[in-house]
């Protein structure tokens, strides 16, 4: 069944909740996760602090947002999670304002460990930054969107395209974890897992399942369509 078929079908077989039920679920959901990254961060790296807080907005946001586009690819090869297809927006937004304070955070709360401009102008982190910011800008212009009056205004076919650059986003927001921690989790993975993984490493593993989960569907589809 073509990926638009099976969606539509999910979206006309299912109960689907109010909007504002929609909008509470996934912002307590969201809240849930919040809460158990303060309590594991903590464990993996020692330490109780603002950055604490602001890391975990930061991997649960991208968390959120990763799951928000991995229903897609699930619910298209699986039926386990057909009813929580409806989520994806309500999740992928709710992960924006959290990506969304996690910036805002880091660069005018925390000026003695992230000074704005010269950390982030600083060779070390240039490439951090500007893979951050564009993952930024593309995810506000995908949330700006994110209603029916843009769907009316560009088209559905368009209005998906656009929506699916947020794959790009994501892979924008690897080589942002990548590039600043992977000095952190290559000593963690040969020292032997002593310790718990860093959340951002679990995060950047997520992204990775989200962007082959997307290439898999990808060549599912193309393959039906040669049939």
């Amino acid at each position: 069944m073509p990926a638009e078929e099976k969606y539509f079908k999910i979206l006309t077989t299912i109960d689907i909740p109010s909007e504002t039920k929609l909008w509470i679920r996934s912002y307590l959901f969201g809240l849930v996760l919040l809460a158990g990254a303060f309590f594991y961060i903590p464990l993996s790296r020692g330490g109780y602090d603002i950055y604490t807080m602001n890391k975990a907005l930061g991997d649960v946001g991208i968390f959120l947002i990763g799951l928000s586009f991995a229903l897609s690819g699930i619910c298209y090869f699986w039926n386990f999670a057909d009813t929580k297809f409806v989520y994806r927006k309500h999740l992928g937004l709710t992960g924006f304002v959290f990506g969304a304070m996690h910036g805002l955070i880091s660069l005018f709360l925390i000026p003695e460990r992230f000074s704005f401009p010269s950390y982030y102008l600083a060779k070390v982190n240039i490439l951090p930054f500007v893979f951050g910011l564009t993952a930024i800008v593309i995810f506000t212009g995908m949330a700006l969107i994110s209603n029916k009056y843009a769907v009316h205004e560009l088209g559905g076919k368009l209005w998906r395209h656009l929506l699916r650059v947020g794959y790009i986003a994501m892979f924008f927001i690897l080589l942002h974890f990548g590039l600043m921690k992977f000095q952190y989790w290559f000593p963690w993975a040969t020292g032997g897992f002593k310790t718990l993984p860093s959340l951002s490493l679990i995060a950047a593993i997520i992204i990775v399942i989200v962007l082959l989960l997307r290439v898999a569907l990808e060549v599912s589809v193309r393959r039906k369509k040669v049939v």
